[in-house]
């Protein structure tokens, strides 16, 4: 898509801005580097494409850099809960009490669908057939009672007690 005059107008005085704070210039030592780029034009929203272009290249040469916005990672959006039945329910219970104490770092949709896809191959937890809903079920119970084993353990060998 090829921009029209405004727009690239438009672009070049935002890019301006973006390198006055880069570069740490003050608004007099901006204006100044307006006004040698354009004879006399202290404003970019006064100056022609060339003589933005110009301060643009001014800029430049003091140590602008133009780099590419940041973009975020692609991710696919966390798939629809089906909590359609009390397995389904029981599962996403499980991972969330597993999360609370500490266990499962990622609560997301996805984190669990992970572990099921792991556990099962099915993309999705709502997606599981009775007999798989219960083997993932009894997977996150045994996890809790290892965690929750480990911690009596532990209470028992540093000699503090937990309530």
């Amino acid at each position: 898509m090829k921009l029209t005059a405004a727009q690239k107008k438009a672009k070049l005085v935002r890019l301006l801005h973006v390198a006055k704070g880069q570069l740490m210039l003050d608004d007099s030592a901006y204006r100044t580097l307006l006004a040698n780029a354009s004879r006399g034009k202290t404003s970019s929203k006064d100056m022609s494409l060339p003589q933005l272009e110009a301060a643009l290249k001014a800029m430049q040469a003091q140590g602008f850099v133009m780099t590419a916005p940041k973009r975020q990672p692609a991710t696919r959006p966390d798939l629809p809960i089906y909590h359609s039945d009390g397995q389904s329910q029981m599962i996403r219970g499980l991972w969330i009490e597993l999360h609370t104490k500490g266990v499962v770092f990622d609560s997301s949709e996805r984190a669990l669908n992970n572990y099921v896809k792991k556990m099962t191959g099915v993309a999705h937890y709502g997606w599981l057939g009775t007999a798989d809903s219960s083997r993932v079920i009894e997977m996150l119970k045994q996890w809790r009672q290892r965690m929750e084993k480990k911690r009596r353990k532990g209470a028992v060998h540093d000699g503090s007690v937990h309530g």
